[in-house]
């Protein structure tokens, strides 16, 4: 990916770039910070961390 392109996603929100791309139907996925992994209730449920 271009500095350009990496430059623009920075002033961004996770939300702000994946619901967009869905829509249109551009393969993008949320990739989660440890911290939000960390914090995670479904994952809590499950016992995995």
């Amino acid at each position: 990916m271009s500095a350009q392109a990496l430059s623009g996603l920075k002033e961004h929100t996770m939300e702000e770039v994946y619901r967009p791309a869905q829509a249109r139907r551009i393969p993008c996925v949320p990739v989660n910070t440890i911290k939000e992994i960390v914090s995670s209730e479904q994952l809590a449920h499950r016992v995995i961390l």
